[in-house]
């Protein structure tokens, strides 16, 4: 049984665990990376939304082993559109993620790992080319039984592959073939790979894969493969598979015709580079993937000396070392090393060399899979990039959440004394706090929504004002780096389709983004902002005096991978952010960059429709002159300041208040007095929290749960979004206006008072 503490040393890997009911509980980011969902929280989806058939869902409700993992690799569902095949582990956990109660005294919890992509990627690589080389030994005359051959390519797949081979006389009754243990439910299956002359998969308990052996036109016997663990084979292993089909076909009728330009062929469809070499080192073939990773063509490649075409001259020695072993040892070898492309530029890459024979004794050559490192260092960086980011944004809430509680009555009591008499240079003094305090609660908000994870739905929003506090956020850092930003809002402006806190984000990426540029290449410069609007689309234009881009800065924008190799920087993902932020939003991004002109990039935001911006601002109106004054109050916080500052609000507005610092002690006081309104904090000590003390009362009395105002300074945690959204019980945010404190009272009341009438 897996303890919490051990997921914690898995690696980079991604990590999910899950509920009884086999519901994601918690996730780490990486988990995001792999199935394509950015930031978007995976909470609550159940391990059927990412899995494509059940069997993982069986294997772990039938768990048994509880010392132990599940092993397997599975097909997952991404938000890319295509699936990916992933290697993982699954078992249940002994302890609870706090480690405070044993496993056992609660519901089954499980956690599951899943293996990194690239390791898979180029796992799937060297199965395709050994079954290849297998398939070249069989057409250059490999002697050997067909039930042997058809097993040594089986397991260039799968190790532990199960081979049924049923003779051609065993066919023609093929519901006889449940005699070789082929399950009856597949019988289909085998009747289409028969009539169609094809390699078909199926999925039972496990995978189950049914290749027709032939040569012309006549039919010799079915190989029926009994995979160990399911698997994602894609239209090229089904080439592969069918291949090996038509070849075993014409061995045994001993009549091999060449089967090079198909081979070929297939080598070239795989997207990782593949270089094959004679004895001498010299490139005799090198597929596709090849001239898109050195920058050479075909032709350029052939009858060159591999070693003298990509190598350094000071690793050429460590490559025919390599090459060396491969010709004489007969094993295959790996190294990781650096590349020189066409164009003079270094490439990280791993070479994973193999032998390989043209005849049956004598190995000819070598076989190079070339694999580009960039895109791994490229994934990891984001990974911890992201990683940083979600506990950076942990860190901030838990901060936040503590500055707000001190806020809160740092701006409330400020306005309450300047509702009072006193005298106007004190007044002046009070608003001058007041303001800042505001102020540094607003800063707080836009950090900790940049910092969070959380999906927000599409809203509206005011793209000058956020502009202005964009800006305001980054102006003393602009400052310091001698950048001047001069911002020229258009003077009427519609609302942008869009939510605030994302152009929030979209706005500070690509001031930053030009921040940089400008701070490196020109020691500081101007930034030019400017708004518009046309009927259809808001235009925030960008404008710079910093060196211009260059044509492939540009092209990696879109690239939602990029980050540029810039040491640390590297893990600033730069305007590909943005873009895919835009992306999500329905907008849009151009840039015009030109030598001596600087760069200039506009961004297009949708614009919303007036109709549905009034539909979702009005408020809702009240009348406050039929609400009685004689009501009574209870202020549920654990901040005496707070307190303080609601109780002094509730007296001023004509309500007698009762004060529980707690949940248990309001919980005591709901058993002896009647209340009309109850004022509490969502997040209060010895884990009576404002919800548990909701769902108590809405048992009791569901009336006075519907009049509960919540405080709360954790608005962007995922729990308490979906709690507040479930019961619909108006909250304040804090550090909040007295304003709004006083008109969510009168709103609460108001809606009793229209029911009653």
């Amino acid at each position: 049984m897996l303890t919490y503490r051990e997921l914690l040393l898995t690696g980079p890997e991604a990590v999910c665990l899950l509920d009884s009911n086999l519901s994601i509980k918690q996730h780490n980011q990486v988990l995001n990376i792999l199935l394509g969902y950015g930031d978007k929280s995976l909470k609550g989806y159940h391990l059927s939304d990412i899995l494509y058939d059940d069997l993982l869902i069986r294997r772990l409700i039938e768990l048994e082993n509880k010392n132990g993992w599940l092993y397997g690799e599975y097909i997952l569902k991404t938000n890319f559109k295509f699936p990916i095949n992933v290697k993982l582990r699954a078992g249940l956990l002994s302890c609870s993620p706090d480690g405070d109660y044993p496993i056992h005294h609660q519901k089954k919890e499980y956690a599951i790992v899943f293996r990194e992509v690239d390791e898979l990627r180029f796992s799937d690589y060297e199965k395709r080319l050994n079954a290849l080389k297998l398939l070249l030994d069989i057409s250059s005359g490999n002697i050997k039984p067909l039930k042997e051959l058809i097993t040594e390519f089986a397991k260039s797949f799968d190790l532990y592959v199960e081979v049924i081979l049923v003779q051609e006389d065993k066919l023609q009754d093929i519901d006889k073939a449940i005699e070789f243990s082929i399950p009856s439910q597949l019988i289909d299956k085998v009747r289409e790979s028969i009539n169609k002359r094809t390699f078909v998969l199926a999925l039972d308990e496990t995978s189950w894969g049914f290749l027709p052996i032939y040569s012309s036109v006549e039919l010799h016997s079915l190989a029926c493969f009994k995979f160990s663990v399911p698997r994602l084979y894609d239209e090229i292993d089904r080439w592969i598979f069918n291949l090996a089909g038509i070849i075993l076909g014409f061995f045994v009728n001993s009549k091999l015709p060449s089967f090079q330009p198909l081979l070929n062929n297939i080598i070239d469809m795989i997207d990782s580079s593949i270089i094959i070499v004679d004895k001498d080192g010299i490139i005799v073939h090198s597929n596709l993937a090849s001239e898109a990773i050195y920058g050479y063509s075909y032709t350029e490649m052939i009858g060159k000396s591999f070693a003298k075409l990509v190598f350094p001259v000071d690793k050429q020695d460590d490559y025919a070392k390599l090459l060396s072993r491969v010709l004489n040892e007969n094993v295959s070898h790996e190294i990781e090393m650096i590349n020189i492309r066409k164009d003079l530029t270094p490439l990280d890459v791993k070479l994973k060399a193999y032998s390989f024979k043209l005849d049956n004794f004598n190995i000819s050559g070598a076989i190079f899979i070339v694999q580009d490192l960039r895109e791994k260092k490229h994934f990891l960086n984001k990974m911890i990039s992201l990683e940083k980011s979600a506990a950076l944004g942990e860190i901030l809430q838990g901060i936040a959440n503590e500055l707000n509680n001190y806020l809160t009555p740092i701006i409330g009591f400020p306005q309450m004394l300047h509702e009072r008499r006193i005298d106007k240079e004190f007044k002046e003094i009070i608003d001058i706090v007041g303001q800042a305090a505001d102020r540094c609660g607003s800063i707080i908000r836009n950090v900790l929504r940049l910092a969070h994870n959380s999906h927000t739905q599409i809203s509206y929003s005011d793209v000058n004002e956020i502009m202005g506090n964009a800006i305001e956020l980054k102006k003393y850092q602009l400052l310091s780096d001698n950048i001047q930003v001069h911002w020229a809002p258009a003077g009427k402006i519609p609302y942008a389709k869009a939510n605030p806190t994302d152009i929030e984000r979209l706005f500070l990426h690509i001031i930053s983004f030009f921040e940089r540029r400008m701070l490196e290449y020109d020691g500081g410069g101007k930034l030019i902002i400017d708004s518009a609007s046309e009927p259809e689309k808001i235009i925030i234009r960008f404008k710079d005096t910093g060196t211009c881009l260059l044509k492939a800065e540009i092209s990696e924008i879109d690239d939602p991978l990029f980050i540029s190799d810039e040491g640390e920087k590297s893990l600033e993902l730069g305007l590909s952010i943005s873009y895919h932020i835009l992306r999500n939003i329905g907008g849009n991004l151009h840039i015009e960059s030109q030598i001596g002109k600087g760069n200039i990039l506009m961004v297009e935001l949708p614009v919303a429709n007036e109709e549905h911006i009034k539909s979702n601002n009005d408020n809702e109106k009240f009348n406050t002159n039929k609400i009685g004054k004689k009501k009574k109050i209870l202020v549920v916080d654990d901040e005496p300041n707070i307190i303080k500052l609601v109780v002094e609000v509730l007296k001023d507005m004509g309500y007698t208040n009762d004060i529980a610092k707690d949940g248990q002690q309001a919980m005591k006081k709901l058993s002896q007095e009647e209340y009309d309104l109850i004022i509490a904090d969502l997040r209060m000590p010895s884990g009576f929290t404002g919800e548990k003390l909701h769902n108590f009362i809405n048992l009791r009395n569901p009336e006075l749960a519907k009049r509960i105002i919540f405080i709360t300074g954790d608005v962007l945690n995922p729990e308490t979004i979906s709690f507040l959204k479930n019961t619909g019980n108006i909250y304040l945010e804090k550090p909040f206006q007295l304003k709004n404190l006083k008109d969510s009272i009168q709103k609460v009341f108001s809606r009793q008072l229209s029911k009653v009438t």
